[in-house]
């Protein structure tokens, strides 16, 4: 016998309100599902930016995020004696639900007076959010507004805006960025050291450290770099030290620092690239532009209703976004002449299955196991799949952390609704 379910739809006029209590959070986009990283990275917000708008739109497959061109620049005469740009593009994603996933029954809260709530609209509302939030979140370091035009998905999905190590990589072919301006700097190769010995990623990052401009050196500075470098460097610094020294954890995060240079801060980014680039720069020199104040052109918007299906609800997100370096004097910004690429894997929202990586790094150092969930055959696990990862040390290693940050060896870990990465990290004993 069929069931039938007689929990009514919320209606869309309470989906409304629920979206408009939220939307300011969600025009924010990783500026508030994101802040921790954000913080993290050392990256300024900057909100409240005018714009204008154009009428060029890029078009993307149906559910996934879009750009279309938002803005003019807004000019600083900071850096250089030439404008530093942030140009800010809009970026908005359509998805498509049925409301039959919207049939609840209100709670009434616990203060007593007479508000009710809709716990599980409000977490799928929440949920759309933090998806919007990804794909910006993807585009941070390699997104490039000229892949809005390309054929592949992959390339489109990182169409968004520039993101900085794009904004460099203009940069260095304008000559801003440059050995003669005195903000590009040699490094030698930073690999893993090949035994406890092995020291050379350590000297070659100090001798780096030390070819600084001395006004640099004399503030607070952000050393960006990948993973793999963090690590190498890190652990040929043991090996220097011959293990009685380690890189001093800042907080609860995975960045370090060392006793040697106590105002340089090591910040290990999962998406910078593979390469030993490293940029070593003040803190919010990297500024990420919202404007989340134009409620004409940034909003979430609610349908109910599509040409496929009268019982569908549409969502629409929009707001504004793009990125800037704000000072390129040596004093403020320099970086290595390593090359660097985009790693392979960049992309979230619907563009590839709920894929997610898990390593170990050094490779040499340990394994993990992944318990608690079964992928398919194309290794997806479906949202919400909850998994526990245990990192396991070889002979001669120590597990140190992982790269979200958490030092426990066995981590509890929920799949999400994209492709993500861990890494277990191990060091030397």
């Amino acid at each position: 016998m069929n069931t039938i379910n007689t929990v009514p739809f919320i209606g869309i006029d309470t989906l409304k309100t629920l979206a408009n209590q939220i939307e300011p959070n969600i025009l924010m986009g990783p500026a508030y599902y994101a802040k921790d990283e954000i913080a993290r990275l050392g990256i300024n917000v900057l909100t409240g930016i005018q714009f204008m708008n154009t009428k060029y739109v890029f078009y993307r497959k149906g559910g996934t995020t879009r750009r279309k061109k938002a803005s003019e620049k807004i000019n600083s005469q900071m850096g250089f004696l030439q404008e530093r740009p942030l140009v800010t593009y809009t970026v908005w994603n359509h998805y498509t639900d049925n409301k039959g996933n919207y049939r609840e029954l209100p709670v009434a809260n616990v203060n007593g007076d007479a508000t009710v709530s809709y716990p599980l609209s409000e977490l799928a509302l929440t949920q759309i959010a933090t998806a919007f939030s990804d794909d910006c979140m993807a585009n941070l370091w390699w997104g490039d507004k000229d892949n809005a035009d390309a054929k592949e998905d992959d390339k489109k999905a990182l169409g968004l805006f520039d993101g900085f190590q794009t904004v460099i990589a203009h940069e260095v072919e304008n000559g801003l960025i440059s050995k003669q301006n005195g903000n590009l700097i040699h490094c030698d190769v930073l690999d893993a050291p090949k035994d406890n010995d092995d020291t050379a990623a350590w000297k070659n990052f100090r001798a780096a450290y030390n070819a600084l401009p001395d006004a640099l050196k004399r503030q607070d500075i952000l050393a960006y770099m990948s993973v793999d470098t963090s690590v190498a460097i890190s652990d040929a610094y043991g090996n220097a030290h011959r293990n009685n020294r380690e890189v001093i954890m800042v907080s609860d995060t995975v960045n370090f620092k060392f006793a040697e240079m106590p105002r340089l801060t090591v910040v290990p980014v999962e998406d910078w690239g593979e390469g030993d680039r490293i940029v070593f720069t003040v803190p919010k020199n990297f500024e990420i532009g919202v404007n989340n104040g134009d409620p004409v052109d940034n909003y979430v918007g609610i349908k109910e209703g599509t040409d496929d299906d009268l019982t569908d609800i549409q969502f629409q997100i929009q707001t504004t976004i793009g990125t800037r370096i704000v000072q390129l004097m040596p004093s403020k910004f320099t970086m290595t002449d390593a090359a660097i690429v985009a790693p392979n894997s960049l992309i979230s929202g619907d563009y590839h299955a709920n894929t997610l990586t898990v390593a170990a790094t050094p490779a040499a150092g340990g394994k993990v196991a992944v318990a608690g969930g079964s992928a398919d055959a194309n290794g997806a696990y479906a949202p919400g799949t909850t998994l526990t990862l245990t990192a396991t040390a070889e002979t001669g290693y120590k597990f140190v952390r992982w790269s979200n940050g958490s030092t426990n060896a066995e981590l509890t870990y929920i799949t999400k609704n994209q492709p993500d990465a861990i890494t277990a990290i191990f060091a030397k004993e």
